[in-house]
């Protein structure tokens, strides 16, 4: 019963999900891309 109504949790709540992942995956690329920028510097 639990995993059922995590799973409509996780239907209603997909669209949140998604953009929260890629909100997560953006600043990873921003923080990848500013250690980079700094090991250049160095």
């Amino acid at each position: 019963m639990i995993i059922n109504g995590c799973l409509i949790w996780l239907m209603k709540n997909q669209k949140d999900i998604i953009f929260m992942k890629n909100k997560v995956e953006d600043a990873a690329i921003l923080v990848y891309n500013v250690m980079f920028l700094k090991k250049i510097e160095k």
